[in-house]
C-alpha cells in the first residue's frame, strides 16, 4: 500500500464532525499494532538466540525451562515494546489531535521501521558478542571507543564477518518492515465503527485512563508493582546461563550493561574526603593511621627471598592467555603444554589462584607495570599517570641497577601506551617500527616473528628488566597456521573435541592460535634461559573472560589467568597452599625476587600468600575462594573450600577490595599526600 494513502483510507465518518474521534481511535490502534509487532519480533529473535546456542542446553535445561525462560523474556520485553511506542504516541497520536492533517500513520511507519532496523542490527551484534564474551552485552562494550577503533573494526570484519552480519541484519529488517507495513495498514475495526460509538466522550476518557494503567503494567513487566515485576536486576531466574541471557532482549541487555557501566564509573566522580581516606587506611591496617602521606601504607621491606640476584628479568604478558586451558579437565586439548611444562619443571612454579586486573589488555599491562588494581577509572589515562608513581616497577628496579625496556609489536598510539610506559620510567621501548616487515595484523606482529626479533633486539650486556606484550592470540585470528606444523591441525582438534564442538571451526581456530602463542612464548623462555641462565621469567595473561568450551563456566574458570615463575631463584614450593594474588601483586613478587634483604620498596600488592586478597575490578580471590566485590556471589576454587566457607569469607574480602579501591582512587585522582 502507498504510504501516502494510509491516512486517506479513512471511513467516511472520520471526515464528518466525528473525524477527531476517528483519528484518535485509529492512532491508538496503530500504537498498539506497533506494540504487538515489536513483541513478536523480540520473541522471534529470542527464540533464534536460544536455537543458535542450543548446544549449551544439553543436560543443563529441559523443554519446560526453555518455555519458562521464553515467558519471562516475553514479560521483560513488554517494557521494551512499551518504551518503543512512546515516540509514535508522542509524535503521531498526540500531535494529530491538535493538527488533524498531521501525517500520523506515515510517521509511525517510519519510526517503527527504524526500531525494527535497530533491533535487527542489535541481534546480529549479540550473536558474535555472546560467542566471544559469553554474555549478551556487558559493560566492557562501552570500552570500545577507548581502544583502537580501527583494529576493532578490522577484527569485526575478518573474525566476525561484520559485512555479512550487517547484510543479514538489513535483509531481516527489510522483510520485517514489509510485514510491519502490511500489519499497519490492516483494518481491524469496521469502517463505520466511530459512528457506531454512542458515548464518544466516555470512550475517550476510558482510553485516557487506560493509558497510564497500561504504562504502569508494562513498566513492571506484566505487574502493577515491583514485588511482582521482572527487570534486569532480577531476570536471572534460570539455572542455565544461556537461558538467563535469553530472558534479556537486546535492548534490555544493553540497558543492563549501561547501568552497570554507569555504576562502575561513579567511583571516578567520587570525592572522598581526607577523613574518609584516613579512616579507610585505619581500617586496612587495624590501627589509627596518622601520616599525611600514603607512603607509609605502601612501604615494604624486601625479605631477600632470592639470594642470587637475577641478571635479567623478563615479565611476559600473553594476549588472552587464560588459565582454564591449563586445568586438568582440559589437558586433552594440549593447547597450553609449553607453559605447563615450564611450570612443572624443577625451577618453575605456578599459581592458579590468580586474577587479572580487569577484562582488557591495557588494564592488565598498567596494573602489572605500576602495581595498582584497576578501579574502573582507567587510571592509565588520568593526568597523574604522566608522572612516574612511587609504585612503578621500572622506577624501583632502576634503583637496583636494571635497565628497563618494553617490547610490543603494535603501535605506541594504542591506548597511548607509548606515553604511559615512558612516563612510568622505562628507559627503552620497541614498537611496530622495530618489527617492520614482519607478518602482523591490526593488533601487532605475529608472536613467532615478534619474539624472534625481540631476541635480536635484546641487549644482554647489562642487567635488564624487560616487559614483553604479545598480540597474536586476539581476533582477527590471522596467523597462517598451515606454516606451523607443530600446531595441531583442524582435523586433529575435530577428533579430540566433544561431538557437539567438533565442527565448530571458529572454536578450533581459537584453540590453534592459543596453542601457537603458547608454543612460541615457551620457546622464547627456554631459548633465553639457555643463553642467560641467571634470568628470572614471570609470565601471566593480560585477561580472560573471552571464550571457553564449558557452556556454564563459573567465576574462576571464566576470569582467572595463570601466574608462572621460572628460572633463577625459583623454588617449587615458593607459593604456599591457599596462596592467592592478582596483577597488582606482580610488582611486589618481582621486587621480592630481585631485591636484597631490607630493600625498601612501595607497592599496593604483596607477595602471593594465603592471607593475600587478589583483586579484579569486579572480583576478589582469597584462600581457595573467589567472589564478587559488589555482589554476593562466591564459589570455591578447584574444590579447595566449601560453598559455605566461601560465602562466609565474602563480606570481609569484598570490604577489603572496596577499601583498597578507595586508596587507589586517592593516589590516582588526588596524589600521594592526604
Amino acid at each position: 500500500m502507498n504510504l501516502k494513502n494510509l491516512s486517506a483510507k479513512l471511513p467516511p465518518c472520520m471526515k464528518s464532525e466525528n473525524k477527531r474521534f476517528g483519528f484518535f481511535v485509529q492512532d491508538i490502534i496503530s500504537d498498539l499494532k506497533l506494540f504487538v509487532f515489536l513483541l513478536i519480533v523480540l520473541f522471534l529473535y529470542r527464540v533464534l538466540f536460544i536455537y543458535f546456542f542450543r548446544a549449551e542446553l544439553a543436560g543443563a535445561a529441559s523443554c519446560g525451562d526453555v518455555w519458562l525462560a521464553l515467558w519471562y523474556g516475553f514479560r521483560l520485553s513488554l517494557k521494551t515494546a512499551a518504551a518503543f511506542i512512546i515516540p509514535t504516541f508522542a509524535l503521531g497520536t498526540l500531535i494529530r489531535q491538535v493538527l488533524p492533517k498531521w501525517p500520523s500513520l506515515k510517521i509511525k511507519f517510519y519510526i517503527g521501521a527504524f526500531e525494527i532496523f535497530i533491533l535487527s542490527l542489535l541481534f546480529q551484534t549479540r550473536l558474535p558478542y555472546y560467542k566471544e564474551f559469553h554474555n549478551a552485552f556487558d559493560p566492557f562494550i562501552f570500552n570500545t571507543f577507548n581502544d583502537d577503533v580501527l583494529a576493532i573494526a578490522d577484527s569485526a570484519i575478518k573474525q566476525y564477518n561484520a559485512p555479512l552480519r550487517i547484510l543479514a541484519g538489513l535483509l531481516a529488517a527489510a522483510a520485517l518492515t514489509w510485514l510491519w507495513k502490511k500489519w499497519l495498514s490492516a483494518r481491524l475495526l469496521p469502517k463505520n465503527f466511530p459512528d457506531g460509538v454512542k458515548h464518544k466522550a466516555l470512550t475517550v476518557w476510558v482510553i485516557i485512563i487506560f493509558i497510564p494503567i497500561f504504562a504502569v503494567y508494562m513498566r513492571h513487566g506484566g505487574s502493577f508493582n515491583y514485588n511482582g515485576s521482572i527487570y534486569w536486576k532480577n531476570s536471572a531466574r534460570m539455572s542455565s546461563h544461556l537461558l538467563n541471557e535469553a530472558i534479556l532482549d537486546d535492548v534490555q541487555a544493553l540497558y543492563k550493561a549501561s547501568r552497570i557501566h554507569k555504576k562502575l564509573r561513579k567511583i571516578q566522580n567520587a570525592d572522598y574526603s581526607v577523613e574518609e581516606i584516613r579512616q579507610t587506611l585505619s581500617d586496612l591496617i587495624g590501627a589509627n593511621y596518622q601520616s599525611s602521606s600514603l607512603l607509609p601504607f605502601l612501604e615494604k621491606s624486601a625479605k631477600g627471598l632470592n639470594p642470587e640476584k637475577p641478571e635479567h628479568i623478563f615479565l611476559i604478558i600473553g594476549e588472552t592467555y587464560m588459565l582454564w586451558p591449563m586445568l586438568e579437565q582440559y589437558s586433552y586439548l594440549g593447547v597450553a603444554d609449553g607453559m605447563k611444562n615450564l611450570a612443572s619443571s624443577a625451577n618453575g612454579a605456578m599459581l592458579k589462584n590468580f586474577l587479572p586486573a580487569a577484562n582488557g589488555t591495557m588494564f592488565g599491562l598498567a596494573s602489572v607495570v605500576w602495581g595498582l588494581p584497576e578501579i574502573n577509572i582507567q587510571g592509565f589515562s588520568q593526568a597523574s599517570a604522566l608522572k612516574a608513581y612511587e609504585t612503578s616497577l621500572a622506577v624501583q628496579l632502576k634503583r637496583l641497577g636494571y635497565e628497563t625496556r618494553f617490547f610490543y609489536g603494535g603501535f605506541p598510539s594504542w591506548e597511548n601506551v607509548g606515553v604511559f610506559m615512558d612516563s612510568q620510567g622505562f628507559d627503552k621501548a620497541f614498537y611496530k617500527g622495530s618489527y617492520a616487515g614482519l607478518p602482523a595484523n591490526a593488533w601487532g606482529t605475529e608472536d613467532r616473528y615478534f619474539l624472534e626479533r625481540t631476541k635480536e633486539l635484546f641487549d644482554g650486556t647489562k642487567p635488564s628488566f624487560n616487559v614483553i606484550l604479545t598480540s597474536s592470540n586476539h581476533p582477527p585470528l590471522t596467523v597462517d597456521l598451515s606454516k606451523e606444523p607443530e600446531v595441531k591441525s583442524e582435523k586433529a582438534y575435530s577428533d579430540i573435541l566433544p561431538p557437539a564442538l567438533a565442527g565448530d571451526k571458529d572454536l578450533i581456530a581459537k584453540l590453534r592460535h592459543f596453542e601457537y602463542s603458547d608454543k612460541y612464548i615457551s620457546d622464547f623462555i627456554k631459548d633465553m634461559s639457555a643463553k642467560y641462565p641467571n634470568s628470572l621469567f614471570i609470565f601471566t595473561g593480560d585477561h580472560a573472560q573471552r571464550w571457553t568450551i564449558n557452556p556454564t563456566p563459573g567465576i574462576f574458570e571464566k576470569v582467572a589467568v595463570p601466574l608462572i615463575v621460572y628460572g633463577s631463584g625459583v623454588k617449587k614450593d615458593m607459593f604456599e597452599e591457599g596462596a592467592a594474588a592478582s596483577h597488582k601483586d606482580i610488582a611486589a613478587l618481582t621486587l621480592e625476587l630481585a631485591a636484597p634483604k631490607d630493600f625498601i620498596y612501595y607497592a599496593f600488592g604483596s607477595f602471593p600468600s594465603k592471607g593475600n586478597v587478589g583483586l579484579h575490578n569486579e572480583y576478589w580471590i582469597k584462600d581457595g575462594c573467589v567472589g564478587e566485590i559488589n555482589g554476593d556471589a562466591s564459589e570455591p576454587v578447584l574444590g579447595a573450600k566449601t560453598p559455605e566457607e566461601c560465602s562466609a569469607a565474602s563480606p570481609g574480602a569484598s570490604a577489603y577490595g572496596k577499601n583498597i579501591f578507595k586508596v587507589v582512587w586517592q593516589r590516582i585522582m588526588k596524589g600521594v599526600n592526604l
